[in-house]
């Protein structure tokens, strides 16, 4: 496993008029759920079926007769005054950020930079890392500017974590690509997103179907 792993994510390229857009999401379960519940979201007919909850979803989830634990904030999809700012590019801020829960069980942290929290339980181990990028490509008919952000969590940070609430972790990639409406001709077909699945265990095994 990576000193460092990406756990949640969104970012868009675009070359001319087709789009390629990625995300990564993550969510907890059980030790002895983890094949179960991996197993279930990858045979989902429709991959929003089995979508992954982050920690302001205020409704239990369950895949047949397993939880689901959602241990990520997603970020506010508003712009506010930035998307003003002739400057800001289509850069999208804030990330992600962990979990309240988790920052008061673990105590974390949030750093100086406000991009990095860091463990005080755990000698001021660095927990989360969170990245943002964008450029000042004005927008036209057929292309948008590239933008993304990430959120990423210190491997030996994950093993702790995962080792004291016995849970795994599952994480899914999405790849969508599609073309902009004003160059699809007659024949264009939407294709459905591209997925995997992998789960992550507290010894910092890795495991996919």
């Amino acid at each position: 496993m990576p000193v460092r792993l990406p756990v949640w994510g969104e970012w868009h390229f675009s070359e001319g008029s087709r789009t390629e857009e990625f995300s990564i999401s993550s969510a907890l379960v059980s030790d002895a759920a983890a094949e179960s519940v991996l197993y279930q979201l990858q045979i989902a007919r429709d991959p929003n079926e089995g979508y992954l909850p982050d920690d302001d979803h205020y409704e239990t989830v369950r895949l047949g007769r397993h939880r689901i634990w959602g241990w990520i904030k997603s970020p506010d999809s508003a712009s506010g005054l930035d998307q003003f700012d002739p400057n800001a590019g289509k850069l999208p801020f804030p990330s992600a950020s962990p979990g309240k829960e988790i920052c008061s069980s673990f105590d974390l942290y949030l750093g100086e930079d406000r991009r990095r929290w860091y463990s005080g339980a755990q000698g001021a181990e660095m927990a989360f890392c969170a990245e943002i990028w964008g450029d000042r490509t004005k927008e036209s008919d057929y292309s948008y500017p590239e933008f993304g952000r990430m959120l990423y969590v210190g491997s030996d940070f994950l093993k702790t974590f995962l080792k004291r609430l016995k849970r795994c972790l599952v994480v899914k990639v999405e790849i969508s690509r599609r073309e902009s409406s004003y160059a699809r001709d007659s024949e264009y077909s939407y294709v459905p997103p591209y997925y995997r699945l992998f789960v992550i265990d507290s010894k910092g095994s890795v495991r996919s179907f």
